[in-house]
């Protein structure tokens, strides 16, 4: 699914990848722990198209992504990524709907057949009565779920999410980690996931330890060990 071979990136002097290969297979969620200025934002910004690799390569859904002009880029990106942030991000003129709504607007996709897969998130989510109504007279929670929702609604392959959890209390934190395996399961989406919320770490299908702009130990993931054997020896992923 997610392939990325000896991926560096330095700003100025300052090197803050130093040769980053790691595989992370189709429906797993996976996060991505380690001090602040491990590279962990870094990375994902670079998985997310967002960035470039000063070397290297990121290979997401069988396509090198950075071999591709701007405009394909963009394009793919719209449609085979999808981003939550640690702050929701909504736009607060527009309604919860619209907001899900707007990257597939983006994408090209039917005013109708938006609405349509906008409504299915929002009752999947539980949010359905708060379709209408605009950011601010939606809580926390309800924002974030919202968008994630907005990340979800042209069926990416890959969820990437910096510090989703973050500005939430507890409960809505919870709540909020459950989702992505819900999500998962019913959506098969993967998830790529930056934290420093040692709860969320614990419960995802492997944690990705990062410091100093390198892999830390690797963690073999819990999701192959309840899959069949795979054909790429073991110690070739997240090494």
């Amino acid at each position: 699914m997610i392939d990325i071979k000896n991926i560096t990136k330095s700003f100025g002097s300052l090197q803050v990848l130093k040769g980053i290969d790691l595989h992370i297979d189709k429906g797993e969620v996976v996060s991505i722990v380690g001090p602040s200025g491990a590279g962990k934002t870094t990375l994902l910004q670079i998985i997310g198209t967002l960035d470039k690799p000063d070397t290297g390569s990121v290979c997401v859904d069988s396509i090198y992504t950075f071999t591709l002009s701007r405009k394909t880029l963009a394009d793919f990106r719209n449609r085979h990524l999808g981003f939550v942030f640690q702050f929701h991000q909504l736009l607060p003129e527009f309604t919860a709907i619209e907001n899900i709504m707007i990257p597939a607007y983006i994408a090209g996709t039917s005013n109708k057949a938006a609405k349509e897969r906008a409504k299915e998130l929002l009752q999947f989510m539980g949010l359905t009565d708060r379709a209408n109504h605009k950011p601010n007279e939606l809580s926390g929670g309800e924002k974030q779920r919202i968008a994630v929702a907005r990340a979800l609604v042209n069926s990416p392959a890959v969820i990437l999410a910096d510090e989703p959890s973050g500005s939430l209390d507890t409960k809505n934190k919870e709540e909020l980690h459950q989702l992505f395996f819900d999500l998962r399961d019913k959506y098969g989406q993967t998830f790529v996931i930056v934290t420093h919320d040692e709860g969320l770490a614990s419960i995802t299908d492997r944690t990705i330890h990062m410091r100093d702009g390198l892999l830390d130990t690797p963690v073999i993931s819990t999701f192959l060990a309840d899959t069949e054997t795979p054909s790429t020896p073991l110690n070739s992923l997240a090494l």
